[in-house]
């Protein structure tokens, strides 16, 4: 058996299998529990890549140790069925595994469906090998072969055994690659296509409308049509051009380059395959050589001037850094389920199947420009755990700076390339156009794109495939600023943030330089207040206050994110003044204090920025410094708040200066703070409701921080703010974030809690932790009041009953204990350890002593079929209460 990658191969292939008895496995390989338990606490990529790491890991501990002993554990721990998987490669190897997939009511079924004779059916339906003799029979008569398996997979269909159909094609193609031939391209095909796309290719190939019926129509389509482009020589060993050119032009959800590489992997000779290898004319090669030069070098620049936070002038490396957040994906073609993701060097991966676009969210200072900048890095040194390895092209552009731009080309030779490249647009056309190019375009915070609202921009051109169909993109964004058109083949990233192990390893590499009583004295500032620690599951905040508390060495409690965000500005003025190297004059100290309290112009200028119909996130320098007054400017660039950047001028060689000086905000945030200023300013001098124009202009869903920071700055503000959320559709969750915000009498806070809860709450899993606290907070202070809850909605995917305890258990940790009030609970896709059982139902009856209904939405949370009589209370029976649950009879 050979070494290396192809035991990785068969490492994947069996972590594949192994979902459940992973441990087990580590235990029986003789790992020690520490190690076994060190892997499941801190890989995050499921119980599939637990296993992975399992075997690499028992493979390294031993040297390469014997498969056999591999083969043994199987046995031992009752997965004798995967022993095959350990034993051979090649065509043997795919025999001996379908062996163990086979059973002896399908082997009758497909002799029959073969048309064996009689005596040969019953002879395999005797033998005590029987499906040993009916694979050896199907080999002699060329229904499985070396290269091809197609007619075994069209009969597993016909007999609609389709379970065990997408096994088969794995283990075939898995045992024979990457030599399995044409015939093994075929299968792989098969598992590409859909059968959707039946009907399009047919007509684009002009079949005749009587096969197009049949295709429709037949059970075994997919194979059907690839077996029809094999005898009309669209699709053969040496070219498969028509048909990637039909998806081309019919815009099918396939993934072109996907097709291409399968053909490639499969059919390739040592020449490779001379219909599809597209070469560079040497002038081409050339000019590809010399782009990647110049775009390393421009990476590596901005990948090396990493600036943490505002105050820190010296510049950074992203490696030295960059820390890995919190990660979930949601698989192509399921709306509702996020899985865990483990790491960024497993974005372009097969998790994602045929998806070519990949779409990175998060929340305001999630860390998406530092992912941008870290995915850069590793294509620039070649990292080897990178999946850009296999990238000969990487455009990594910021969309902020991309507004008026015509196209990819225009904006890679005006905004990556020096001003005396001799590289023209036409020749990166050329080569993005050129499939031979294996090219991924990055597009960073597409939510700060200038143009998004613009028909048919080139960013959307390319994210809707009606150019450079074959190239892989990243974009990232805002979880508010989903692009349209986005079908479901895109791929979804959502950053979660940092948790404490990503928040430890951050403060000990980048803050504290490894001093570890630096390190457990900022750690356990976060842990004073469970408000502070939920604010700072963004990286950006979590960051800034680390650094702020090194340097300060103090411990400030705070209660809300406009309290948080607050102190942070100040501190930015406090440590520029404290390190200055001369010590200001009472009149510059006066100044000073007043650029640090007096900043109208600035909150004015961001406030129109905002609430622009194209928001304005860059300033020239000349028009910004005229409009704040030099010595405001140069204050603020000295703190770090507003960032100095050198761009290149679209306007030469019409204007002589062929570069021109831009200001931005450190992060958006900083000018949603400043916006919030202005916004409070004209709700207190008005003191009414806000502009219907604002609401379309500035939407909430997008600038949540301005109407946060408006309502924590002003009580005044804070009404009409609150109004309008309710009144906005699906804004009632931000209407909570910004209750939590103002500062008010009791009474105030009272009447705003009433007014959230008279409409259905929810509590979501996939929202971030201070959502769901505040949430939380606001049921309970209402029921603490009396106040009446009329719906709340859990959407979560692990919840329990704690009847010792009296509350109820969400998976963040999130206990829910006072439910007094509530008059309808509504669980949603929600699992439970265990189903509910009679005790637990009756506490929570008995919990919410205002339930009316109760309704259960999940095979996991199924309610007891019946409950004793005599268990119920009294009270209790002479309550009218309707529940249920839609996959259970009780009710």
């Amino acid at each position: 058996m050979a070494q290396g990658g192809k035991r990785s191969e068969i490492f994947r292939a069996l972590a594949r299998e192994l979902p459940r008895e992973w441990k087990d496995l580590g235990r029986e390989l003789r790992l020690a529990d520490a190690v076994v338990e060190t892997i499941d606490v801190d890989c995050r990529g499921g119980v599939q890549e637990k296993c992975y790491q399992v075997l690499l890991h028992w493979n390294r501990k031993g040297g390469n140790p014997s498969l056999d002993d591999l083969a043994e554990a199987f046995n031992q721990i009752r997965r004798s069925d995967l022993v095959p998987l350990t034993k051979q490669r090649g065509f043997d190897g795919f025999k001996s595994i379908l062996a163990t997939i086979l059973t002896v009511r399908i082997i009758w079924e497909l002799a029959t469906n073969f048309g064996y004779p009689p005596a040969t059916i019953e002879e395999i339906q005797s033998a005590q090998d029987g499906i040993l003799l009916m694979i050896t029979c199907m080999e002699q008569r060329g229904q499985i072969k070396p290269t091809d398996i197609t007619k075994l997979l069209n009969a597993l269909r016909i007999k609609e055994l389709y379970g065990i159909v997408g096994k088969i094609q794995r283990c075939f193609i898995e045992t024979l690659s990457p030599n399995g031939g044409y015939g093994a391209f075929k299968i792989a095909l098969s598992a590409l296509l859909t059968v959707g796309v039946i009907s399009d290719l047919a007509t684009f190939f002009e079949y005749p409308d009587n096969l197009i019926v049949e295709l429709q129509n037949a059970e075994d389509g997919i194979l059907l049509i690839i077996t029809c482009m094999d005898e009309r020589g669209q699709i053969t060993p040496t070219d498969i051009s028509p048909l990637l050119n039909a998806i081309r032009i019919r815009k099918l959800h396939i993934d072109v380059k996907q097709v291409g590489d399968c053909f490639h992997k499969f059919t390739a000779t040592n020449s490779g395959p001379p219909q599809m290898n597209r070469q560079l004319s040497p002038e081409l090669e050339g000019s590809k050589k010399k782009l990647i030069q110049q775009l390393e070098r421009k990476y590596l620049r901005l990948t090396k001037q990493v600036q943490p936070i505002p105050f820190i002038k010296d510049k950074r490396s992203i490696d030295k850094v960059f820390t890995e957040v919190g990660m979930n994906y949601k698989p192509v073609g399921d709306d509702n389920t996020w899985q865990k993701l483990s790491s960024h060097h497993d974005l372009l991966s097969g998790i994602f199947g045929r998806s070519r676009i990949q779409i990175i969210e998060g929340d305001p200072g999630y860390g998406k420009s530092m992912m941008s900048l870290r995915l850069a890095y590793d294509w620039c040194t070649g990292d080897p755990r990178s999946p850009l390895n296999n990238i000969d092209i990487l455009i990594c552009l910021n969309l902020r700076q991309l507004g008026g731009l015509k196209s990819v080309y225009e904006a890679v030779v005006k905004c990556l390339l020096p001003l005396d490249s001799s590289i023209r647009e036409l020749d990166v056309e050329q080569l993005l156009q050129n499939e031979n190019v294996k090219t991924l375009i990055l597009f960073d915070a597409y939510d700060e794109y200038p143009d998004k609202d613009i028909d048919d921009n080139f960013v959307s051109q390319i994210l809707q495939e009606n150019i450079l169909q074959h190239v892989q993109v990243i974009l990232t964004t805002r979880s508010s600023c989903i692009p349209e058109g986005c079908d479901g083949l895109t791929g979804r990233i959502k950053l979660t943030g940092f948790d404490g192990r990503a928040r430890e390893e951050y403060v000990r590499k980048v803050v504290t330089g490894g001093d570890e009583e630096a390190t457990r004295r900022i750690l356990a500032q976060f842990n004073t207040n469970s408000i502070l620690e939920d604010i700072c599951q963004a990286p950006l905040f979590s960051v800034i206050y680390a650094h702020s508390v090194h340097e300060a060495k103090i411990n400030i409690d705070f209660s809300s994110v406009t309290e948080f965000f607050g102190y942070m500005v100040h501190c930015f003025h406090d440590h520029a003044q404290n390190k200055a190297q001369t010590k200001a004059t009472a009149e510059e100290a006066a100044m000073l204090q007043g650029f640090k309290n007096n900043h109208d112009n600035l909150d004015k200028l961001s406030y129109g920025a905002l609430s622009a119909e194209n928001q304005q996130l860059t300033w020239d320098k000349e028009i910004f410094v005229a409009e704040l007054g030099k010595e405001f400017y140069e204050r603020h660039i000295d703190i770090g708040i507003l960032v100095e950047e050198e761009v290149i001028n679209r306007n030469y060689p019409k204007q002589p200066n062929p570069y021109k000086a831009e200001v931005r905000f450190f992060h958006k945030l900083f000018c949603e703070w400043y916006a919030a200023h202005h916004l409070a300013r004209r709700l207190r001098s008005s003191q009414s409701s806000l502009p219907e124009n604002l609401v379309d202009l500035m939407d909430p869903s997008d600038l949540q921080h301005v109407y946060r920071f408006a309502c924590g700055l002003d009580p005044l503000a804070a009404p009409p703010v609150l109004d309008l959320l309710k009144r906005k559709k699906d804004c009632d969750r931000f209407a909570v974030l910004c209750a939590l915000e103002q500062k008010g009498t009791a009474d105030d806070a009272l009447d705003t809690v009433r007014d959230l809860v008279s409409r259905d709450v929810c509590i979501k899993g996939d929202d971030s932790r201070l959502l769901q606290r505040t949430t939380i907070q606001l049921v309970e202070l209402a029921c603490q009041h009396g106040i009446p809850v009329s719906c709340l909605h859990i959407e979560y995917r692990f919840a329990e009953f704690d009847i010792t305890n009296s509350c109820f258990v969400l998976e963040a940790g999130f206990r829910l204990a006072n439910m007094k009030t509530l008059k309808v609970l509504h669980m949603e896709e929600c699992y439970t350890a265990h189903d509910i059982t009679g005790d637990e139902l009756l506490w929570l009856l008995h919990a919410c002593e205002r339930l009316e209904k109760f309704w259960f939405d999940s095979r996991r949370a199924l309610l007891p079929l019946s409950i004793a009589p005599e268990m119920f209370s009294p009270a209790l029976k002479e309550r009218n209460i309707n529940g249920g649950n839609r996959f259970s009879q009780a009710s």
